[in-house]
């Protein structure tokens, strides 16, 4: 058994990940690209792996870091009693949309919630998961071209996005949101530490998760962040002391408020 794991972690480490040693790699942000960073991909590889992530996400949290976010920022605007309306830009399956749409009907608040992504199929499967919350609705648009637009939005949040994107990406996409006078963007993204990766390695290895998964999954860690890199990048969106919040398991939570 012993032999069949270590075999396992050493033949699935991605190859970018064995040209550095062991805890290097965890030093600044891989810039490699992610096999669902292909806006063509889809099939059933695609559906396995965001089944893969939404179940990670239920085992450790994930999707509670965003609704608390989302929360925060609802308390600190004081928008309980206004229809709000929230953009989630990259939304992949709409599994973290479906919690914000839960949460929101036990406090009864009314809310509009709109889910982006550039990736067709991405998007038609997302639709289908969330055929039970007429709340949510779906834009097939790529986040970065001037038709999307974000002006009706109160809250934009990126959910496990910006660490696809470059640094000069991501400070475009907080530009956007603040000429289209967003009031509080929302990040939840991961934290970039060994030790996330190597249990994310057994996680796949107890779980049997599929390869595209396995790959995605630890060089989404190594393209997260530290807590210095989004300070940073906060202060260079406006933000004179953003906030940022280390939650359970692995993530890090930021507000900005405009």
């Amino acid at each position: 058994m012993v032999s069949l794991f270590e075999n396992f972690i050493f033949e699935s480490i991605p190859k970018h990940a064995m040209k550095v040693r062991p805890f290097q790699k965890f030093k600044y942000r891989s810039k490699e690209e992610e096999i669902i960073d292909d806006f063509s991909m889809g099939g059933e590889e695609v559906v396995r792996t965001f089944k893969t992530i939404e179940r990670v996400n239920t085992l450790l949290g994930g999707n509670s870091v965003l609704v608390k976010g989302v929360q925060q920022i609802v308390q600190q605007l004081n928008l309980q009693e206004e229809p709000i309306h929230l953009y989630d830009l990259g939304c992949g399956s709409g599994d973290g949309l479906r919690s914000i749409a839960r949460w929101a009907r036990k406090k009864n608040i009314p809310i509009t919630l709109i889910g982006v992504d550039a990736n067709p199929f991405i998007v038609d499967h997302a639709r289908q998961q969330s055929a039970n919350f007429p709340e949510i609705s779906f834009i097939q648009q790529d986040i970065f071209q001037k038709e999307c637009s974000l002006k009706k939005a109160d809250i934009v949040a990126f959910n496990l996005c910006l660490h696809h994107f470059t640094e000069e990406e991501q400070a475009i996409l907080l530009q956007k949101c603040k000429d289209d006078k967003v009031k509080a963007i929302l990040i939840n993204d991961l934290h970039r530490h060994w030790l996330a990766y190597y249990s994310f390695t057994v996680f796949c290895w107890l779980t049997g998760a599929n390869k595209m998964a396995r790959e995605d999954g630890r060089l989404s860690i190594l393209k997260g962040f530290k807590r210095e890199e989004l300070k940073l990048l906060g202060k260079n969106s406006g933000v004179l002391h953003p906030l940022v919040r280390w939650r359970w398991a692995f993530r890090y939570e930021m507000s900005l408020y405009y």
